[in-house]
C-alpha cells in the first residue's frame, strides 16, 4: 500500500508539474531555501494524499481521481504552507526529475564524474557564452544517453547541484530507501 501511495503521489507531482516545469524561466530557478522548505513540507503532503486516498477508498464509487486530484483542495492545503500551486509543482517536478538523474549518477559515479568534470572545464574556458551553452547542452545530452536518462529537458546545473547536495534528505522525506 505504501508503494502504491508513493507512486500516486509521484504521479500527481509529475502531472501537475509538467506544464509548470517547462514554463519557468531561468530567473525562477529553484533556490536552496525552496528545496529545504519542500523537504520539510513533503511528508505533510504525503499525509494529505493518504487522507484523500482513504476518503476515496471509503467512498461508494471509489473515485480515487476525484479525491486525489482536486486542485482547489490541494492548492488550499499547500497555500497554508506558504506555496503557490505553480511554484510547488515546479519544485516537486524538478526535485523528482533530478532525483532520478542523481540516482543514476550514484550508480555510475566515475562516468558521471567524467561528464561533470568536462562541464566544469567548459564553464572555466574562454569560450563565448553561446559556445559554452551549446557544449554544456551536448555534454548533458551525452550524459543522459550514457546514464540511460530519458528526457528532452535540459537540466539546470545549479538545481542539479542543490538536489545532489540534499539527495539523502530528499530521499528520507520521500520515503525512498537509498541503500
Amino acid at each position: 500500500m505504501k508503494t502504491r501511495l508513493f507512486l500516486l503521489v509521484l504521479t500527481f507531482a509529475c502531472l501537475v508539474s509538467t506544464p509548470a516545469a517547462f514554463s519557468q524561466t531561468a530567473a525562477a530557478m529553484m533556490s536552496d531555501g525552496e528545496l529545504a522548505k519542500f523537504i520539510d513540507d513533503w511528508p505533510a503532503t504525503v499525509k494529505w494524499f493518504e487522507g484523500r486516498s482513504q476518503k476515496a477508498t471509503a467512498s461508494p464509487t471509489g473515485d480515487l481521481s476525484t479525491a486525489l486530484f482536486m486542485n482547489k483542495d490541494f492548492e488550499a492545503f499547500i497555500g497554508k504552507r506558504g506555496w503557490k500551486l505553480d511554484r510547488f509543482s515546479y519544485v516537486a517536478g524538478t526535485v523528482f526529475s533530478l532525483m532520478s538523474v542523481v540516482t543514476l549518477e550514484r550508480k555510475n559515479p566515475e562516468l558521471a564524474k567524467q561528464f561533470d568534470d568536462s562541464i566544469a572545464e567548459v564553464e572555466a574556458s574562454d569560450l563565448s557564452r553561446a559556445e559554452k551553452d551549446q557544449n554544456i547542452k551536448d555534454l548533458n545530452d551525452a550524459k543522459k544517453m550514457a546514464l540511460s536518462v530519458s528526457s528532452d529537458k535540459a537540466y539546470n546545473q545549479e538545481e542539479l547541484k542543490l538536489v545532489r547536495a540534499r539527495y539523502d534528505e530528499i530521499a528520507k522525506a520521500a520515503g525512498i530507501d537509498t541503500k
